[in-house]
């Protein structure tokens, strides 16, 4: 195929949109099935398989829908003020190995299997380039206050540019690199927390201190500004905007500097398994109003917080039937198990080194990004990379 460009549809060999099932097994809902959702989308980027839920589906759809390495899914239902729909993720051979039983898109996805004539992770990093861009929102339409993604009118509006199958393959192999490398590193970030914990609960063996978690933290809610999404807009930087889960946007200015915790204090607070929504947050960065903000005043780090808080249950101090909610009092009155702080050089040395390779994770996607649309059209000639 000599380099050419031609709209996405004609690149598209086979599509089908997913499904939820039930439950349990219920009459033809016999088969056993991962199911992807837009939600899990984050988690399998960074190379973290487990967690998908099981459902039961119909032996039809089950088949049709049923995932294979190189698709893709697409969201085509959700978004936000902020996030248009039209998110992908590219389908591994790891992910497919994680599960006993076939995986398919949820109801708000829809699977992508591309022609043997385009390299499929070539395509998909096309439609990551897309999303990058910003091109999904002229393709969604909303209704009831859902933003639909209006596939057809992306297979046949959206134009791709095709180089020959060889510079498909060497720019495909160039950003796969760069996200495998960036999935090793949040894996080890995994190990790094999970050897924290070790040596905490270690130390907690020796000596357990039973503390009120205001006696060694001072919470820093006053400081917080929230910004809408129009003001967000207005206010487009390089400064992390963070809400009570993650990072929800990028703005101009900062209100924190430094190390803190971030706690999750209405929405989501808690985990399935009665545990609070943590942050580990450094740098410059602004926070909304739906996250406490922790610094630590004693001889306990903020790294031994972390760990101690990541492992105490808080279903006792969630208030709230429809939004939940952590209010200052429950949380400052919440007793956690405290080691001797001896331990805390340790674990700050560990964390040390997670910062380093979160942000090693950070240049990599930029630098990825920066090189994405040169590739992809054409602007940077591979040809003689072997």
């Amino acid at each position: 195929m000599n380099s050419n460009w031609c709209n996405a549809g004609e690149l598209v060999n086979y599509s089908v949109g997913g499904g939820w099932g039930k439950e349990k097994i219920d009459n033809d809902y016999v088969c056993k099935v991962a199911v992807i959702r837009g939600a899990d989308f984050p988690s399998i980027d960074k190379g973290e398989y487990r967690g998908l839920p099981i459902r039961w589906e119909k032996l039809q759809k089950a088949t049709n829908a049923s995932l294979q390495e190189g698709d893709i899914v697409i969201e085509i239902s959700g978004g936000t003020e902020s996030r248009p729909t039209g998110r992908t993720i590219l389908i591994t051979k790891e992910l497919l190995e994680a599960y006993d039983c076939p995986i398919i898109p949820a109801s708000f996805c829809r699977l992508i299997r591309s022609k043997d004539t385009v390299n499929s992770v070539y395509f998909y990093y096309w439609l990551q380039e897309m999303y990058r861009a910003g091109r999904t929102w002229g393709y969604q339409n909303r209704s009831t206050g859902l933003s639909n993604f209006q596939y057809k009118t992306f297979c046949n509006m959206e134009s791709v540019f095709i180089p020959e199958v060889d510079i498909q393959r060497k720019i495909a192999s160039i950003l796969l690199a760069f996200d495998k490398k960036r999935k090793v590193l949040t894996q080890l970030n995994d190990y790094l927390i999970k050897l924290a914990t070790i040596i905490f609960e270690s130390a907690l063996s020796e000596e357990c201190n039973i503390l009120k978690f205001g006696e060694i933290t001072t919470l820093e809610d006053s400081k917080r500004v929230p910004l809408n999404s129009r003001d967000r807009e207005k206010r487009k930087g390089n400064y992390p905007y963070y809400g009570a889960t993650s990072i929800m946007d990028y703005v101009d200015d900062y209100l924190f500097d430094g190390i803190r915790i971030l706690l999750g204090e209405d929405g989501s607070v808690i985990t399935d398994d009665g545990y609070p929504i943590l942050q580990y947050v450094w740098g410059k960065y602004w926070v909304n109003n739906h996250a406490h903000i922790i610094k630590a005043t004693s001889c306990y780090s903020l790294e031994m917080i972390y760990i101690a808080l990541s492992r105490t249950g808080i279903n006792h101090i969630v208030t709230g039937a429809v939004q939940k909610k952590i209010s200052q009092k429950n949380l400052k009155d919440l007793s956690i198990e405290m080691p001797n702080p001896s331990i805390s050089h340790n674990l700050e040395q560990l964390f040390n080194i997670l910062r380093i390779n979160s942000e090693e994770c950070q240049h990599l996607i930029e630098l990825r990004d920066a090189l994405l649309p040169q590739f992809i059209t054409g602007k940077i000639d591979i040809s003689n990379i072997d």
